[in-house]
């Protein structure tokens, strides 16, 4: 990966509000969450933050591997970054 790449996707995605989180689970379904952030959490790795889809962080414990997509539409300017997670720390919030 370039130098900058990280922190240029991850400024592009507080931009736009938004990214999208891909993967397949253990039967080869695929699997998509939109999330409101992504914000470096190391020089060479990027945490998401407040994503919808409970299914899918669910199947992060059979496949850890995943995509997060960053794309600018209106510029055609975009990221795809390719990676494995590590950690996923599940937190809800009821009634608001």
């Amino acid at each position: 990966m370039k130098v900058g790449t990280l922190p240029a996707a991850v400024n592009l995605a507080r931009s736009l509000k938004h990214v999208f989180v891909a993967k397949t689970d253990f039967e080869g379904m695929p699997r998509v969450a939109a999330a409101a952030k992504v914000v470096l959490a190391s020089k060479n790795q990027v945490a998401v933050q407040e994503w919808f889809c409970p299914g899918t962080v669910r199947n992060v414990s059979e496949n850890p591997s995943v995509v997060i997509l960053v794309w600018d539409a209106e510029n055609d300017k975009g990221y795809q970054l390719l990676g494995v997670t590590e950690n996923v720390k599940e937190l809800a919030v009821l009634d608001g």
